[in-house]
């Protein structure tokens, strides 16, 4: 077989790659011997591409702040009305209990009189919620006209997050906030630190104890607000007029990292809704429904602005649907029906609690009716809901696909990407826990925090809220659940119902109720949110992999079923062949993954479910490496691919060719195999066979199931205890890919007893390990290289250099 090798790295590694308008891999040759198999064959031996609306705060002058205490034993009210005496507050008409809860007029009268009488003059708009400000946090904005003037400021806050916590609980909203957001820690080098602190505006000596002490709110303002070290994904893109508040807490005898605690600031944008979930008089999530109406018809009746959430003309409709219309609630068929209604889909987290589902014992009474009392609490609020909506039809998982039926879950399984992408809304009941907790919670004590500064006759109001909040959505129960993952890409648009807030995400915009008009600009939110209407990135996929594997499943046996509805939408955009959680086209890259941390608890998921070059066989987090670039529309001109996937074969457990496999087996050319020998778990040397000199490296293990791995990993903790021999762990690493000359991927893999030139995946080297210049002189020393009998064969280059045939399973 001839090989072109038409770029070489700095150590001479075969790169088995050419540029990809050389080739046409558009659509590999793909034979389906059986309805349950498959196989993909490069059309070209051993190539592959080379893939590389608010006032202007800054007009303010010697502003003041605003801030009101709302007594728990005192009424909340709706607002002060404008140009009216301190006491002409009126009570919401619908609060049947307001006879009961009201105070005399004195208590009202102090409650709102915490400020002097001029500031009322003033007409200010007070906020019902807790507003009031610790003195840490009140220095801030007592000199916000330095702030202003700069646009950024710095100033000592609370030493530790103890005392933060103190804070919160006695009332301050923004150090409630602070807590509420999304922690994350750095650990800077000696030489970007004093950057670090420069841009943060502080000139500190962290050798004094006072200031090790000490904690410090940093504010900035506009488009180059970010100074933390979040990934890019994760960062916020900010308008002119927002404004970032970061506590940090840096590093001491106790903490080696800084940590750093984002709110954003933004100006609250003109309502041109006339309910206000602040000001309103109840306290519970319930209380958005008009907000979710309001945004629901703006995304439909605006095609412009929402061109990208329009759903496509003649869409199929689920087999089943859930009928809500009036009092009455049943199941219906939908088969002879000609249009799809309009409808809503339910994301939830099953739990261990028993609830109603679709069994073939009660499917003909629940077409005649579903009691409403047997449903969860969770089905009940989300009929409330759509019909509030004014939608007539649910889609409910466990009501619509009959559970003790195989063939009938398997068949609805498989249209998961119809039956979400198509609906007119989708319902996340992303913190209930099980379908006792519902879709509305009480909200916490001072879940919202609104700041007005006012100078003279001009005030400008700001809502403030932790930076990322989407972040913080991804860790809420139903982010947990491995089905959800594909819930909530799948739709057009979502309404998330979280403890405090209700949170609207569509392709175009996103809302939440502190700030309802005004939409989100966060890359990050929009790419937590975006649904799959379009062609994903290679990057996109990847991490939305990443993602999967740090999620749970009832039943691991629906490992790759669980995410088929996400992988059957690319491929209708991308025309890729799917391939057990990669993808033909790039597969290399597919196999650049780690996996992250708790070795001892990681397993291979049994059984079978992926082969063990994808991340979906084990249970655990993985690392993507980040080094390599996996955008196309980034091409890295360092990366090399060190090997070629010839083919994939693949065995089907169904007619679903996204759904569950039996057997897969990648046939790979590696221009690189070294067999190493490794005597204990120190950071000792590794042996390398044919080369006089041991190597050091960095190996990680994919997992604890591998029976040589566990026996060395037991071998050699017993060692450490009984001073007792271990016997050599041998293994194979064949490098994968570089992005340079220090930084190279490479598996670890062992021999398949019994099968020649058959390999599975144990583990990975860490990627700037075996780049250095010893590895190098190992990968082109020729006593290094494998036996015949360790190959399926071995081939050779235009350039006379061995190519190295294997399997892995």
């Amino acid at each position: 077989m001839s090989v072109s090798a038409e770029e070489v790295l700095a150590f001479d590694l075969p790169d088995v790659s050419t540029k990809s308008e050389d080739l046409d891999l558009a659509s590999p040759i793909v034979t389906w011997e059986s309805p349950s198999e498959v196989t993909l064959s490069s059309r070209l031996p051993c190539r592959v591409s080379n893939l590389s609306e608010s006032a202007n705060s800054a007009d303010l002058e010697s502003p003041v702040i605003i801030s009101t205490t709302a007594h728990s034993d005192t009424p909340v009210f709706e607002k002060v009305l404008e140009n009216s005496p301190v006491d002409a507050i009126t009570k919401n008409p619908t609060d049947s209990s307001y006879s009961e809860q009201r105070k005399n007029d004195d208590a009202i009268r102090n409650c709102y009189m915490k400020h002097d009488s001029e500031t009322f003059a003033k007409k200010v708009s007070v906020d019902s919620q807790s507003s009031q400000l610790c003195k840490d946090c009140q220095n801030v904005f007592d000199h916000w006209t330095d702030v202003l003037r700069d646009e950024r400021g710095a100033f000592r806050h609370c030493v530790s997050r103890e005392v933060l916590e103190k804070s919160a609980e006695a009332g301050c909203c923004l150090c409630s906030q602070f807590l509420k957001a999304v922690q994350s820690e750095w650990q800077p080098s000696e030489n970007v630190f004093p950057d670090f602190m420069k841009l943060c505006g502080l000139e500190v000596d962290l050798t004094d104890d006072e200031t090790a002490e000490s904690g410090f709110l940093v504010i900035k303002k506009g488009p180059d607000i970010i100074f933390d070290p979040f990934p890019a994904p994760e960062r916020e893109v900010f308008g002119n007029d927002d404004w970032m508040i970061s506590l940090l807490f840096f590093p001491n005898k106790t903490r080696p990292s800084i940590e750093i605690l984002d709110v954003k600031m933004s100006p609250i944008s003109p309502s041109k809704f006339s309910y206000d979930s602040i000001n309103s008089f109840q306290n519970n999530t319930r209380e958005a429904l008009p907000h979710m109406r309001n945004w629901l018809r703006s995304c439909l009746e605006d095609p412009i602005q929402h061109m990208k959430c329009v759903t496509d003309q003649g869409q199929a409709t689920p087999t089943r649907l859930i009928s809500v219309n009036g009092d009455e609630i049943k199941l219906c068929e939908t088969v002879d029906w000609k249009h799809c209604p309009k409808y809503a889909t339910l994301s939830h987290v099953w739990g261990l609690t028993g609830f109603e589902k679709l069994t073939s014992a009660n499917v003909n009474l629940f077409k005649k009716s579903i009691p409403a009392g047997a449903l969860s609490k969770t089905f009940r609020d989300a009929i409330e809901v759509i019909r509030f909506l004014e939608i007539q039809y649910i889609w409910i998982d466990s009501l619509c696909i009959i559970q003790d039926q195989l063939d009938d879950w398997e068949i609805e399984a498989s249209r998961m990407a119809s039956v979400y992408g198509n609906s007119t809304i989708n319902l996340a009941a992303s913190a209930a826990k099980d379908g006792n907790f519902g879709l509305f919670n009480d909200r916490t004590k001072s879940w919202c925090c609104r700041i007005f500064l006012e100078s003279g006759s001009r005030k400008v109001g700001y809502v403030c809220q932790p930076s990322r909040k989407w972040t913080a959505v991804s860790r809420l129960p139903l982010a947990s659940r491995g089905w959800a993952l594909q819930e909530r890409y799948l739709p057009r648009r979502t309404l998330y119902f979280t403890q405090d807030e209700v949170l609207w995400g569509c392709y175009s915009t996103s809302f939440d109720e502190t700030n309802p008009c005004r939409c989100s600009t966060s890359k990050f939110e929009h790419e937590f949110l975006r649904p799959l209407v379009g062609p994903i990135s290679k990057l996109s996929w990847y991490n939305i992999t990443a993602q999967y594997c740090s999620t749970q499943l009832t039943f691991s046996k629906d490992r790759l079923t669980a995410i088929a509805g996400l992988a059957r939408q690319r491929h209708a955009f991308v025309k890729d062949e799917y391939i057990a959680g990669l993808w033909w086209r790039t597969a290399i890259h597919g196999l650049c993954w780690m996996s992250h941390g708790g070795l001892g608890k990681i397993h291979r998921i049994t059984p079978y479910v992926a082969p063990t070059w994808s991340c979906l066989s084990i249970n655990n987090e993985i690392l993507l490496n980040g080094n390599f670039t996996l955008d196309e529309d980034r091409i890295n001109p360092l990366e090399r691919l060190h090997v070629h996937v010839q083919s994939v074969a693949i065995t089907l457990a169904s007619a679903d060719r996204f759904g569950a496999i039996t057997k897969a087996t990648m046939r790979l050319a590696c221009g690189h195999m070294l067999k190493c020998k490794l005597r204990d778990m120190e950071d000792t040397p590794i042996e390398i066979r044919g080369h006089n000199k041991s190597l050091m490296t960095s190996l990680t293990a994919d997992c604890f199931s591998n029976p040589l791995i566990k026996q060395f990993i037991d071998q050699g903790l017993s060692a450490q205890v009984d001073d007792v021999q271990v016997e050599p762990f041998e293994f194979y690493i064949v490098p994968i890919k570089s992005a340079g000359p220090y930084a190279t991927f490479a598996m670890m893999l062992l021999p398949v007893p019994g099968q020649q030139g058959v390999y599975e995946r144990v583990g990975s080297t860490f990627p700037y390990v075996v780049a250095t210049p010893e590895w190098r002189e190992a990968f082109e020393n020729e006593n290094c290289q494998p036996m015949p009998e360790e190959c399926v064969s071995i081939d050779v280059d235009e350039r006379g250099r061995k190519i190295f045939v294997i399997d892995l399973v």
